[in-house]
């Protein structure tokens, strides 16, 4: 279930260890998935305390986030805050014109 909806974290994280150059992914991923694996021995050796619990927690809170700033990443251009800003590129504004669906006014 963790590869499952961590799939994006783990992707980004092997990406930054793959050209050496780790991302705030990493630490998540070590997190969740040491959980998982503490909480996978201890179900094979019987104890009762597991934290499955805390690993879907952590990509919860984790993918929620980064989806909320996907919205407001959408939002802003919207609104034509950066639509003519000095501080971003022709090539990022026009990321951000089509990641609003073509309407930066």
């Amino acid at each position: 279930m963790l590869a499952i909806t961590g799939w994006p974290l783990l992707r980004s994280a092997g990406v930054g260890l793959r050209v050496l150059r780790p991302n705030m992914d990493l630490p998540i991923v070590i997190a969740a998935g040491s959980a998982h694996l503490y909480s996978t021995g201890a179900v094979l050796l019987g104890e009762m305390e597991v934290y499955f619990d805390v690993a879907v927690v952590i990509v919860f809170v984790v993918s929620l986030v980064q989806l909320q700033l996907v919205r407001c990443a959408i939002e802003i251009p919207q609104a034509g805050a950066w639509s003519n800003s000095k501080l971003l590129s022709p090539k990022d504004r026009l990321k951000l014109h089509w990641a609003a669906g073509g309407r930066i006014g």
